[in-house]
């Protein structure tokens, strides 16, 4: 019985897996704006860090572009809307990534999403798939935000979880907002932990300038 109940997991690991890879292959609606001034349209994908496939139609052969070519993309998700692409320097390293603009200011908040998903059992285990239990298997779709934060057209500084931002965030928030006695005032009383980051940079752009 503990094996079929371990092939079953294993099967049903295997579609989920299958149904991901799928979903992530299909490209999306965009717009390219390169540094020579001129746009394109049609459907992109990332590819690695400093890459895009672009393609005019669905039915064209694949474009490879460098990043560092392009200024912005934008792409537009049926139902959920548009979103703003940058390749961005990460401050004290040599790493470029691509990132989404979430606020836009006088300081402007990034971020990347990493998306997954997290089976569990009716009976409230999660052992993964191998686990020797009768639960009922239910997958729940999660979404991991790391966040990336800059002042004007500064290199982005990341505050994602372990960086040195998020393990001394009151330090370097308060020196990072300190031209905003608000800001200050409730990082230090603890209104604001690292978590209201995008209500900070909201108050900052919009309420202290």
């Amino acid at each position: 019985m503990t094996k079929r109940v371990s092939f079953f997991r294993l099967f049903q690991f295997l579609l989920l897996f299958l149904w991901i890879s799928i979903v992530s292959a299909q490209k999306t609606e965009a717009k390219l704006y390169f540094k020579d001034g001129s746009e394109q349209i049609g459907f992109a994908k990332f590819k690695g860090k400093d890459k895009v496939k672009f393609k005019e139609t669905k039915k064209d052969k694949p474009i490879i572009y460098n990043w560092e070519d392009l200024t912005k993309i934008t792409l537009t998700k049926p139902g959920s809307g548009r979103y703003h692409f940058y390749y961005k320097k990460i401050k004290g390293t040599e790493t470029f990534k691509p990132l989404q603009l979430v606020s836009d200011g006088e300081i402007k908040l990034y971020r990347i999403v990493t998306k997954g998903y997290d089976i569990k059992y009716s009976n409230g285990t999660n052992s993964g798939v191998f686990g020797n239990d009768n639960g009922i298997p239910q997958t729940t779709r999660t979404e991991i935000e790391d966040f990336y934060i800059s002042k004007t057209d500064e290199d982005v500084i990341d505050m994602s979880y372990g960086s040195e931002f998020s393990k001394n965030f009151k330090e370097t928030s308060i020196s990072f907002f300190a031209d905003c006695k608000d800001i200050v005032t409730k990082i230090e009383d603890g209104i604001y932990t690292i978590n209201d980051i995008r209500d900070i940079v909201f108050y900052y752009n919009f309420k202290c300038n």
